[in-house]
């Protein structure tokens, strides 16, 4: 369980900061347009992605063991 839950915070956390660190490094090199966007984008995944999987793990968390299969 703790390695599922690290799994779900860690990986999401160095995309993010990747992203993050990989976008300032453009920004010190005075790049622009379309650049930025795409990064502005991944950044944006990786934050959509995040919350997808921690809103699902605490669902599961906290309904499954109310969950009845009929099997």
């Amino acid at each position: 369980m703790r390695r599922i839950l690290f799994l779900l915070v860690f990986v999401p956390t160095v995309i993010l900061r990747m992203g993050w660190l990989i976008s300032r490094f453009l920004i010190s090199w005075a790049l622009r347009g379309t650049v930025f966007v795409f990064f502005y984008l991944l950044m944006a995944v990786a934050a959509a992605i995040t919350l997808c999987m921690v809103v699902s793990y605490v669902l599961l968390t906290a309904c499954g063991s109310h969950l009845r299969f009929p099997y």
